[in-house]
């Protein structure tokens, strides 16, 4: 999955030295190179670190930050009480945290690509349903007659049919339009073009 994250440079204003309009327009025209320097390479580069840091922060949170937390529906494994490892990780993370580590940014002259290219990624994304056929599968048994999931400690197994059904993933977003990034990004531009234009 993909998403665009542009410059923002019409939405911009910051302060510069006190200069007429005609000394900021020759100021403009003495640093072109460093302003095609930045729009085409540091702008890109920036932005995909700050817009990576940004959507990875919503797995700590929990949630998606655009105008506010909008917090995702708890994992089962993370409501169960359960001692387990697994129940320990936070929504989204695991031991492995695949999908969070698997955000990556492609910087582009003017803009950059935000990917995961996590095959399930945007089923997590944006949510989806999916339709499991009817199959059979081997369950493994401990000495009890419980489910085990270690096969080599298993007592005996059975093959037994599981019909079809569906599951359903919801949809607890991570990457996306965000009003908050959108603020980080002007400001990390305004930053930038302050630098050049007030010669630092």
């Amino acid at each position: 999955m993909t998403a665009n994250i542009q410059p923002f440079f019409n939405n911009c204003s910051f302060k510069a030295k006190k200069m007429t309009v005609e000394q900021f327009l020759n100021t403009i025209q003495t640093h072109q190179k460093q302003l095609n320097q930045l729009m085409n390479r540091t702008l890109p580069i920036k932005g995909g670190a700050l817009a990576k840091a940004h959507f990875q922060e919503n797995f700590i949170k929990g949630g998606f930050v655009n105008n506010g937390l909008q917090k995702w529906t708890p994992a089962k494994r993370t409501l169960s009480g359960k001692k387990a490892a697994l129940a320990n990780y936070k929504t989204l993370l695991s031991s492995r945290n695949h999908l969070f580590s698997s955000i990556a940014y492609i910087p582009s002259p003017g803009m950059v690509k935000i990917i995961n290219p996590v095959e399930y990624a945007a089923a997590h994304n944006e949510g989806a349903t999916f339709v499991v056929k009817l199959r059979q599968q081997v369950i493994h048994f401990n000495s009890k007659g419980r489910f085990n999931k270690d096969n080599k400690r298993a007592k005996y197994a059975q093959k037994v049919n599981i019909g079809a059904h569906s599951v359903t993933i919801p949809k607890r977003q991570f990457i996306g339009e965000s009003r908050e990034l959108n603020d980080k990004e002007v400001r990390l531009i305004e930053d930038e073009l302050r630098k050049i234009v007030n010669g630092k």
